[in-house]
């Protein structure tokens, strides 16, 4: 499980990197930490314009639309935090963080604002440690939660490494809930509708739950069921496409916005004339949703 996990958030991170130098400024994420969390093989990749078009070309053969796909959220997720920080939330938690680089490229900008990075002990071990050196300290407005949420509940590890019940709060759950249970996903959205304060919200994606019924019709639908199952990460949760807003509902908390592939690909892989730069995956989707007043 270790190994998969740095190996998912390795992938994850090489992605951002390679689309940090993007040439087209539509796709260039702001993201010009993942390269320097990445190991130095991959890292030295993303380095390469020659090595960075090769590995372009490679994940639109093992998942096609997964590399635009990753641009457009990560954009979506950074523009939901910084609304959120300049409404008032203080305190962010990222489950799941891997090596997100949110917690520092948005100190400056909010320097108020403190980060719980929640994630798999040897993971957060090995982001710590990258930390350190990128930064030449432990930074104080980060804590780093290192738990295993198939034998300890988010309630009880968010209790230990200090989170604050009356912080109103952004959770950010990036690439995650796929790979939960049901009920482990419930138990997640019942603590922001429950325990965290009226104001507070969730951004998470999903895919779709056809998916996992085997619909191969939606675009990289078939590609990504082979590959995530050859890695043994198989798609454990999806979400009914267009039902998101009752899912929420029915688990008290409103939908504040609901981004499928065509609404992502008119947002951020468009050009100036309205095109299509490319397609992302067609099964997966990003869901903002607060808690009630």
């Amino acid at each position: 499980m270790a190994t998969r996990a740095k190996s998912t958030a390795q992938l994850t991170t090489l992605a951002r990197a390679v689309a940090s130098f993007e040439p087209d400024p539509r796709l260039r994420l702001p993201d010009v930490l993942a390269v320097r969390f990445l190991d130095p093989a991959p890292a030295a990749l993303a380095r390469s314009r020659l090595l960075r078009r090769l590995a372009v070309r490679l994940y639109e053969r093992w998942l096609p639309g997964a590399y635009l796909y990753t641009i457009a959220r990560t954009k979506v997720i950074d523009t939901v935090l910084g609304e959120e920080l300049r409404a008032g939330t203080r305190q962010v938690v990222i489950l799941g963080a891997g090596y997100d680089s949110r917690p520092y490229r948005f100190h400056e900008a909010c320097p108020a604002a403190r980060f719980l990075e929640v994630d798999y002990p040897p993971t957060s071990a090995r982001k710590v440690q990258k930390v350190e050196r990128l930064l030449g300290r432990r930074p104080g407005h980060v804590i780093y939660c290192a738990v295993d949420l198939t034998s300890d509940t988010l309630d009880a590890a968010l209790a230990r490494h200090g989170y604050d019940p009356a912080g109103r709060s952004l959770f950010i759950c990036e690439g995650v809930t796929m790979y939960l249970t049901a009920a482990a996903v419930d138990d997640t959205l019942a603590f922001v509708a429950q325990r965290a304060v009226p104001g507070s919200s969730i951004v998470f994606d999903y895919v779709f739950r056809s998916i996992l019924q085997g619909d191969s019709t939606l675009y990289g639908a078939a590609e990504a069921v082979r590959l995530v199952r050859r890695r043994g990460e198989p798609f454990l949760f999806g979400i009914p496409q267009g039902e998101i807003r009752a899912f929420l509902n029915a688990r008290g908390l409103d939908c504040a916005a609901d981004l499928r592939p065509a609404e992502l690909e008119r947002a951020y892989l468009t050009d100036g004339n309205g095109r299509l730069i490319g397609r992302c995956v067609g099964y997966w989707a990003l869901a903002h949703a607060r808690r009630r007043s």
